[in-house]
């Protein structure tokens, strides 16, 4: 080994050995500054109108961000939340087309309603929604209306027709 060698391996034996001995204790005293700062922004109490200024930046940045519905999505959340008779809309029956079965009369009959009121609506995914409702739903009086659209003009809408069909007991050719 050189001189150069051997010096240069001596100063980076001494960077090292430095290093080692200054890091620990750096890190650890970052680690308790952080410490002490998260305990105090924990127990901070926010001032007068703080968390409501806060929220109205994030409520406007969101409204920015997200773009306003066309009229016709509009016109299509309208239909699926409007409530029939009974207080039922399309939407509700979405999520609780099942457990219709075991609802008091009256309430099953204003589900039924609600569904059977939307086969009518002029937008095809609104119908398909309907539809596979009243299948799920299991009401055998919905028969007679599900049956008029298996000739609908929406692909979607016949194929759910069919199933719908099966569903509440129809035998379909």
């Amino acid at each position: 080994m050189d001189k150069t060698t051997k010096v240069t391996l001596g100063i980076l034996a001494l960077v090292v050995l430095g290093l080692a001995i200054f890091i620990p204790p750096t890190v650890s005293k970052w680690k308790a500054q952080n410490a002490r700062f998260d305990e105090a922004m924990r127990n901070r109490k926010p001032q007068a109108g703080e968390q409501g200024a806060e929220m109205r930046a994030a409520m406007e940045d969101l409204r920015r961000a997200v773009p306003q519905p066309t009229p016709e999505e509009q016109a299509k959340v309208q239909a699926m939340t409007q409530s029939a008779p009974g207080g039922v809309s399309l939407m509700d029956l979405v999520f609780t087309a099942e457990s219709v079965k075991t609802w008091p009369q009256p309430q099953k009959d204003a589900a039924l309603q609600a569904a059977l009121q939307q086969l009518a609506n002029p937008d095809p995914e609104i119908r398909l929604m309907a539809v596979e409702v009243l299948g799920r739903m299991g009401d055998s009086r919905a028969i007679p209306q599900v049956f008029n659209l298996q000739q609908d003009t929406n692909g979607k809408v016949r194929t759910a027709t069919r199933r719908t069909l099966i569903a509440l007991g129809y035998q379909v050719p």
